[in-house]
């Protein structure tokens, strides 16, 4: 007996992700990077401002 098939990927809302980056060209390739795979970005530049 082989182990059920997984789940196919939901459609529903993305998964979001919370950047925390002083380096704005580091914040820029997250932003591309992460946007490319279809997650949804919240971006801070200090720990206080997260």
């Amino acid at each position: 007996m082989s182990p059920p098939d997984a789940p196919p990927p939901s459609k529903g809302t993305p998964p979001v992700v919370l950047v925390v980056e002083d380096e704005p060209q580091v914040r820029r390739f997250l932003r591309a990077t992460l946007t490319a795979h279809e997650y949804r970005l919240l971006e801070a530049t200090t720990g206080q401002q997260a």
